[in-house]
Protein backbone atom coordinates (compact mmCIF):
# COMPACT_ATOMS: atom_id res chain seq x y z
CA UNK A 1 0.00 0.00 0.00
CA UNK A 2 1.22 3.53 -0.72
CA UNK A 3 -0.94 6.32 0.66
CA UNK A 4 0.93 9.63 0.39
CA UNK A 5 1.10 9.85 4.19
CA UNK A 6 2.93 6.50 4.28
CA UNK A 7 5.87 7.58 2.11
CA UNK A 8 8.03 8.62 5.12
CA UNK A 9 7.36 5.24 6.78
CA UNK A 10 8.28 3.43 3.58
CA UNK A 11 11.51 5.39 3.26
CA UNK A 12 12.42 4.67 6.88
CA UNK A 13 11.75 0.95 6.40
CA UNK A 14 14.03 0.92 3.35
CA UNK A 15 16.88 2.63 5.20
CA UNK A 16 16.35 0.49 8.32
CA UNK A 17 16.94 -2.57 6.13
CA UNK A 18 20.27 -1.12 5.06
CA UNK A 19 19.27 0.14 1.61
CA UNK A 20 19.22 3.61 0.10
CA UNK A 21 16.05 5.22 -1.24
CA UNK A 22 18.20 6.76 -3.96
CA UNK A 23 19.00 3.25 -5.21
CA UNK A 24 15.38 2.66 -6.30
CA UNK A 25 15.38 2.38 -10.09
CA UNK A 26 11.89 1.11 -11.00
CA UNK A 27 8.51 1.73 -9.39
CA UNK A 28 5.81 -0.88 -9.94
CA UNK A 29 2.26 -1.20 -8.63
CA UNK A 30 -0.61 -3.66 -8.70
CA UNK A 31 -3.38 -1.24 -9.60
CA UNK A 32 -4.23 2.46 -9.75
CA UNK A 33 -6.21 3.09 -6.56
CA UNK A 34 -5.30 5.80 -4.07
CA UNK A 35 -4.22 3.37 -1.36
CA UNK A 36 -1.64 1.91 -3.75
CA UNK A 37 -0.48 4.91 -5.81
CA UNK A 38 -1.33 7.89 -3.59
CA UNK A 39 2.35 8.47 -2.79
CA UNK A 40 3.76 7.41 -6.14
CA UNK A 41 4.28 10.95 -7.47
CA UNK A 42 6.28 11.94 -4.38
CA UNK A 43 8.34 8.77 -4.48
CA UNK A 44 9.06 9.19 -8.18
CA UNK A 45 10.18 12.78 -7.61
CA UNK A 46 12.49 11.83 -4.74
CA UNK A 47 14.07 8.82 -6.41
CA UNK A 48 13.98 9.70 -10.09
CA UNK A 49 12.91 6.11 -10.67
CA UNK A 50 11.11 4.91 -13.78
CA UNK A 51 7.38 4.23 -13.36
CA UNK A 52 5.99 1.19 -15.14
CA UNK A 53 2.22 0.69 -15.40
CA UNK A 54 -0.13 -1.64 -17.24
CA UNK A 55 -1.49 0.28 -20.23
CA UNK A 56 -5.11 -0.10 -19.13
CA UNK A 57 -4.38 1.86 -15.92
CA UNK A 58 -2.30 4.57 -17.56
CA UNK A 59 -5.07 7.15 -17.91
CA UNK A 60 -6.34 7.10 -14.34
CA UNK A 61 -2.79 7.09 -12.99
CA UNK A 62 -2.05 10.20 -15.06
CA UNK A 63 -5.23 12.11 -14.15
CA UNK A 64 -5.07 11.38 -10.44
CA UNK A 65 -8.00 8.98 -10.49
CA UNK A 66 -10.50 11.33 -12.15
CA UNK A 67 -11.26 8.70 -14.81
CA UNK A 68 -11.50 5.85 -12.29
CA UNK A 69 -14.86 4.15 -12.93
CA UNK A 70 -15.56 4.01 -9.19
CA UNK A 71 -14.82 7.74 -8.68
CA UNK A 72 -18.39 8.99 -8.79
CA UNK A 73 -17.38 12.59 -7.91
CA UNK A 74 -14.79 12.78 -10.71
CA UNK A 75 -12.37 14.69 -8.50
CA UNK A 76 -8.61 14.05 -8.25
CA UNK A 77 -7.76 11.45 -5.62
CA UNK A 78 -3.96 11.62 -5.78
CA UNK A 79 -1.14 13.61 -7.37
CA UNK A 80 -1.08 12.66 -11.07
CA UNK A 81 1.74 10.41 -12.25
CA UNK A 82 2.86 10.06 -15.84
CA UNK A 83 4.12 6.57 -16.61
CA UNK A 84 7.54 6.25 -18.19
CA UNK A 85 6.84 2.84 -19.64
CA UNK A 86 3.60 1.04 -20.51
CA UNK A 87 3.23 -2.68 -19.91
CA UNK A 88 1.10 -5.28 -21.63
CA UNK A 89 0.05 -8.76 -20.58
CA UNK A 90 3.09 -11.03 -20.40
CA UNK A 91 5.73 -8.28 -20.44
CA UNK A 92 8.83 -8.85 -18.33
CA UNK A 93 10.66 -6.40 -16.09
CA UNK A 94 14.25 -7.23 -15.14
CA UNK A 95 16.64 -5.57 -12.71
CA UNK A 96 19.56 -6.84 -10.66
CA UNK A 97 19.23 -10.42 -11.79
CA UNK A 98 15.51 -10.60 -10.94
CA UNK A 99 12.81 -10.87 -13.59
CA UNK A 100 9.11 -10.30 -12.95
CA UNK A 101 6.33 -11.06 -15.42
CA UNK A 102 3.34 -8.72 -15.57
CA UNK A 103 -0.01 -10.47 -16.04
CA UNK A 104 -3.19 -8.54 -16.80
CA UNK A 105 -5.91 -9.67 -14.36
CA UNK A 106 -8.57 -6.98 -14.86
CA UNK A 107 -11.73 -6.29 -12.92
CA UNK A 108 -10.78 -4.45 -9.74
CA UNK A 109 -9.22 -1.93 -12.14
CA UNK A 110 -8.98 -2.23 -15.90
CA UNK A 111 -5.21 -2.69 -15.63
CA UNK A 112 -5.01 -4.74 -12.44
CA UNK A 113 -1.58 -6.38 -12.60
CA UNK A 114 -0.52 -9.67 -11.06
CA UNK A 115 3.24 -10.19 -10.90
CA UNK A 116 5.05 -13.53 -10.99
CA UNK A 117 8.68 -14.49 -10.51
CA UNK A 118 10.90 -17.46 -9.70
CA UNK A 119 13.28 -17.50 -6.78
CA UNK A 120 15.48 -19.90 -4.85
CA UNK A 121 15.91 -20.41 -1.11
CA UNK A 122 17.93 -23.06 0.66
CA UNK A 123 18.63 -24.81 -2.62
CA UNK A 124 14.93 -25.05 -3.48
CA UNK A 125 13.22 -23.22 -6.32
CA UNK A 126 9.89 -21.49 -5.79
CA UNK A 127 7.36 -19.76 -8.00
CA UNK A 128 6.06 -16.56 -6.42
CA UNK A 129 2.88 -14.64 -7.23
CA UNK A 130 2.00 -11.09 -6.19
CA UNK A 131 -1.75 -11.28 -6.82
CA UNK A 132 -3.69 -8.17 -7.77
CA UNK A 133 -6.96 -7.82 -5.88
CA UNK A 134 -10.02 -9.41 -7.47
CA UNK A 135 -12.31 -7.81 -4.92
CA UNK A 136 -15.52 -6.20 -6.13
CA UNK A 137 -15.67 -2.41 -5.86
CA UNK A 138 -18.28 -0.86 -3.58
CA UNK A 139 -21.35 0.30 -5.49
CA UNK A 140 -19.84 -0.42 -8.92
CA UNK A 141 -22.24 -2.26 -11.19
CA UNK A 142 -21.18 -5.38 -13.02
CA UNK A 143 -24.19 -5.13 -15.34
CA UNK A 144 -25.14 -2.18 -17.58
CA UNK A 145 -22.32 0.00 -16.30
CA UNK A 146 -21.61 2.79 -18.83
CA UNK A 147 -18.32 3.66 -17.09
CA UNK A 148 -17.10 0.06 -17.28
CA UNK A 149 -19.26 -1.89 -19.75
CA UNK A 150 -16.83 -4.84 -19.79
CA UNK A 151 -16.62 -5.17 -16.00
CA UNK A 152 -18.08 -8.68 -15.74
CA UNK A 153 -16.15 -9.95 -18.77
CA UNK A 154 -12.91 -8.51 -17.40
CA UNK A 155 -13.39 -10.09 -13.99
CA UNK A 156 -14.01 -13.41 -15.73
CA UNK A 157 -10.74 -13.04 -17.65
CA UNK A 158 -8.91 -12.09 -14.47
CA UNK A 159 -10.13 -15.15 -12.60
CA UNK A 160 -9.24 -17.43 -15.50
CA UNK A 161 -5.68 -16.06 -15.50
CA UNK A 162 -5.30 -16.48 -11.74
CA UNK A 163 -6.67 -20.03 -11.83
CA UNK A 164 -3.98 -20.92 -14.36
CA UNK A 165 -1.28 -20.07 -11.82
CA UNK A 166 0.05 -22.52 -9.24
CA UNK A 167 2.47 -20.60 -7.02
CA UNK A 168 4.43 -22.00 -4.13
CA UNK A 169 4.47 -18.62 -2.39
CA UNK A 170 1.95 -15.82 -2.81
CA UNK A 171 0.95 -12.46 -1.42
CA UNK A 172 -1.90 -10.13 -2.38
CA UNK A 173 -2.83 -6.45 -2.42
CA UNK A 174 -3.73 -6.31 1.29
CA UNK A 175 -2.26 -8.21 4.23
CA UNK A 176 -5.58 -9.70 5.38
CA UNK A 177 -6.06 -11.34 2.00
CA UNK A 178 -3.19 -13.76 2.58
CA UNK A 179 -3.12 -13.79 6.40
CA UNK A 180 0.21 -12.01 6.72
CA UNK A 181 0.05 -11.63 10.49
CA UNK A 182 -0.97 -15.24 11.02
CA UNK A 183 1.80 -16.56 8.81
CA UNK A 184 4.40 -14.43 10.55
CA UNK A 185 3.28 -15.81 13.93
CA UNK A 186 3.54 -19.38 12.62
CA UNK A 187 7.12 -19.00 11.45
CA UNK A 188 9.29 -21.16 13.72
CA UNK A 189 12.88 -22.43 13.33
CA UNK A 190 12.82 -25.88 11.77
CA UNK A 191 9.08 -25.75 11.05
CA UNK A 192 7.56 -25.66 7.54
CA UNK A 193 7.47 -22.15 6.12
CA UNK A 194 3.81 -20.98 6.28
CA UNK A 195 4.40 -18.73 3.28
CA UNK A 196 4.71 -21.84 1.13
CA UNK A 197 0.96 -22.03 0.75
CA UNK A 198 -0.12 -23.60 -2.54
CA UNK A 199 -3.62 -24.56 -1.40
CA UNK A 200 -4.16 -21.15 0.16
CA UNK A 201 -3.82 -19.43 -3.20
CA UNK A 202 -6.41 -21.67 -4.82
CA UNK A 203 -8.79 -20.98 -1.93
CA UNK A 204 -8.18 -17.24 -2.24
CA UNK A 205 -9.09 -17.26 -5.92
CA UNK A 206 -12.14 -19.50 -5.44
CA UNK A 207 -13.52 -17.34 -2.62
CA UNK A 208 -13.30 -14.12 -4.62
CA UNK A 209 -14.69 -15.78 -7.73
CA UNK A 210 -17.62 -17.08 -5.70
CA UNK A 211 -18.28 -13.54 -4.43
CA UNK A 212 -18.15 -12.25 -8.00
CA UNK A 213 -20.49 -14.90 -9.39
CA UNK A 214 -22.98 -14.39 -6.55
CA UNK A 215 -23.01 -10.60 -7.03
CA UNK A 216 -23.32 -10.94 -10.80
CA UNK A 217 -26.37 -13.17 -10.49
CA UNK A 218 -27.87 -10.84 -7.88
CA UNK A 219 -27.51 -7.88 -10.23
CA UNK A 220 -28.98 -9.81 -13.13
CA UNK A 221 -31.93 -10.48 -10.83
CA UNK A 222 -32.46 -6.76 -10.35
CA UNK A 223 -30.67 -6.24 -7.05
CA UNK A 224 -28.22 -3.36 -6.45
CA UNK A 225 -24.46 -3.50 -6.92
CA UNK A 226 -22.41 -5.11 -4.18
CA UNK A 227 -21.43 -3.29 -1.03
CA UNK A 228 -18.55 -4.63 1.01
CA UNK A 229 -16.29 -3.47 3.79
CA UNK A 230 -13.26 -5.12 2.22
CA UNK A 231 -10.85 -2.94 0.22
Amino acid sequence: MLFRSWVPKLKKSITDLGFKVSDIKILLQAHAHVDHVGGLAELKKETGATVYVMAEDEKQLADGGVSDFRNFDHKPLWAPVNADKLLHDGDKVSLGGVTLTALLTPGHTKGCTTWTMDTEDGGKKYNVVFACSQRLNDGVHLVNNPDYPNAAADFTKGFAKLKSLHPDVWVASHAFMFDLEGKLKRMKPGAPNPFVDREGFQTYVKDYEHEFQYSLQEEKGGRPATSTTRR
